[in-house]
């Protein structure tokens, strides 16, 4: 890989990992348009790096770089879990379903429950 490719493939993974802490804000304010504006730039860099074939053979700071970026990257995905399994709750929550997402075999004589998922 020329010297040029390889400050490319640097920069673009630079811009992906900050990319990752802006969409790491926007999972954790639930910004909809931050998170999907991150899921389509992310698609871009990802075409970027694969047309550089940035995966060839890395130097240690390129590597430990492309690691940094990978670590973000999982830790966004662990709060895309716990989101999806917070929204999963509360729908359950609000609808009377159980927990593992099987509906209630149960009518309760109680008052509808109402459950405020906005925050």
């Amino acid at each position: 890989m020329s010297e040029t490719a390889r400050q490319n493939v640097i920069q673009l993974l630079q811009e992906t990992e900050q990319l990752l802490v802006d969409e790491r804000e926007a999972l954790r304010t639930l910004d909809a348009l931050g998170i999907e504006s991150a899921t389509e730039r992310k698609t871009e860099l990802e075409v970027r790096l694969r047309e550089l074939n940035a995966f060839s053979p890395l130097r240690p700071e390129e590597r430990a770089l492309l690691e940094r970026v990978r670590d973000a990257a999982q830790a966004n995905q662990v709060l895309v879990v716990h989101a999806r399994a917070c929204v999963r709750a509360g729908l359950n929550a609000a609808s009377g379903a159980t927990n593992d997402g099987y509906p209630s075999s149960r009518v309760s004589a109680a008052a509808p429950l109402r459950v405020d998922v906005r925050g």
